[in-house]
């Protein structure tokens, strides 16, 4: 494995991304993809803060050392880690478009009511003003289930993710 092989898989092991390790290094994101694809090697100052950041010798960066089973728990450790964070990311994201969703319920609910005493009163028939009525019909109430089982389902991913950072 080559000195850019080495890069990218220590940068993925650390869920970075190429523009997120060349903030870190100071570079561009286009020096770590031709770091990565053998197009350019970094310098010796970079090197270090490479080792650095990946938290690895610079003799396992370079390939000089074989790397150790410390080194290759502590790369697992970061994946855990980057895995857990985006489960808790997902499981937030989804709640919220649930909840995005549930108000756009409750707007839409107001909507349907104040269509249906349009409809009845030009067909000089009476309405409910209940709005709740209209959220319990097919198919508004389905939607509402629906809604809350995403809700749920994102607080729980959450919330999983978090216990599995705790161990």
């Amino acid at each position: 494995m080559n000195l850019g092989e080495r890069i990218q898989q220590f940068r993925k092991g650390m869920g970075l991304s190429q523009e997120q390790l060349a903030d870190i290094v100071g570079v561009s994101r286009q020096a770590i993809s031709k770091w990565e694809t053998g197009q350019s090697i970094p310098d010796l100052d970079k090197i270090i803060l490479l080792s650095k950041t990946f938290s690895v010798s610079t003799d396992v960066l370079l390939g000089n050392e074989h790397d150790n089973s410390k080194n290759a728990m502590l790369v697992e450790n970061y994946i855990q880690s980057n895995l857990v964070k985006r489960l808790f990311t997902v499981g937030w994201i989804t709640s919220l478009v649930g909840v995005v969703l549930l108000v756009t319920e409750f707007i839409s609910l107001y909507f349907i009511k104040n269509i249906e005493i349009q409809s009845a009163i030009s067909r000089g028939s009476g309405y409910r003003p209940d709005t709740w009525y209209y959220a319990f019909q097919f198919p508004m109430s389905v939607i509402f289930i629906i809604t809350g089982i995403v809700i749920v389902i994102g607080i729980a991913i959450s919330i999983c993710s978090l216990h599995r950072q705790g161990k």
